[in-house]
């Protein structure tokens, strides 16, 4: 924005708030994003795909995003790519769908090896199945042995469709 529309933008919000200075402003706007985000689901999931768009527009899928992706269609499993935002789960947004069963599948990289990931990740998982979605995880070093990596696929269907 300009400088003068950024001008004319917090003078109304200080008027409106009647608030005289420009960082009690900042902070009640602050708070009210906070606890947006924390009572309002619509507004969260929103954000988050916001975020997930921007992030993928900036950088594309990543090199373990697109070796799963190969993986699936070369195994002619219909798995559609929605970790840009096209589909959040509970304020999560998978890498993988397969809607007609409501399966995920999530790329793991080294990254989430990382103690302080593991709890974050284990909370993720939850709350996408709490959804009714069952979730296969696919590590990046399952890589090294494709054939036990296609064994893993397999026998996740497998199991899943006896529940169907």
């Amino acid at each position: 924005l300009q400088p003068s529309m950024n001008a004319k933008i917090s003078a109304s919000l200080r008027e409106h708030y009647d608030i005289e200075d420009g960082n009690a402003s900042r902070a009640l706007i602050s708070e009210n994003k906070i606890r947006n985000w924390n009572t309002r689901p619509e507004y969260r999931q929103r954000l988050v795909k916001a975020m997930s768009k921007a992030l993928h527009a900036i950088k594309g899928m990543t090199s373990l995003e697109k070796k799963v992706k190969k993986l699936l269609y070369d195994l002619g499993l219909k798995y559609k790519f929605v970790g840009n935002g096209k589909l959040v789960i509970n304020k999560y947004c998978p890498d993988f769908v397969h809607k007609r069963f409501r399966w995920i599948i999530e790329a793991y990289g080294s990254f989430h090896y990382v103690k302080s990931q593991q709890s974050k990740h284990r909370g993720r998982s939850i709350s996408i199945a709490k959804a009714g979605y069952k979730i296969l995880i696919i590590w990046d070093h399952e890589f090294k042995n494709i054939e036990k990596l296609v064994r893993k696929i397999h026998k996740f269907h497998a199991k899943n469709l006896g529940k169907l």
